[in-house]
């Protein structure tokens, strides 16, 4: 069986802030998960927290539970929710890729963005190598 989970995180320091986005987050990624026959079975929320730093506890709880084999699949709503900084992006799915662990973005919007980033780090690196030759 596939070991599916939520990561939901709000930057706001207003308690009525992170709740409605907090809500408005787990509600996105069920949404997703029923329309595509998948059972949620946990969620890890971050209210609160800033994604400029990697020291969140439910983030370093789920990275530690992907690294341990306990999850097949992560799901979020767009990159920002795992990380607010390009670098620390790719750093984490590149732990998710080593822990052989699938990361899925339940929004289009969220979708639309990493797929921009793929494509803006691609060509930089296409640069960077012309450049280098």
């Amino acid at each position: 069986m596939k070991t599916i989970v939520a990561y939901c995180r709000t930057g706001s320091a207003l308690e009525s802030d992170q709740l409605s986005g907090i809500t408005h987050q787990v509600n996105e990624i069920l949404r997703y998960a029923a329309d595509r026959g998948l059972t949620v079975h946990e969620t890890y929320l971050e209210a609160g927290t800033s994604g400029i730093s990697l020291e969140r506890p439910e983030l370093q709880r789920l990275l530690a539970d992907c690294r341990a084999g306990k999850i097949d699949t992560v799901l979020t709503t767009d990159p920002e929710r795992l990380s607010r900084n390009t670098g620390q992006l790719f750093t984490l799915l590149n732990i998710f890729c080593e822990s052989d662990t699938h990361v899925e973005f339940a929004t289009a919007a969220g979708r639309n963005h990493f797929a921009f980033l793929t494509s803006l780090l691609s060509v930089v690196a296409e640069f960077t190598a012309a450049a280098n030759d």
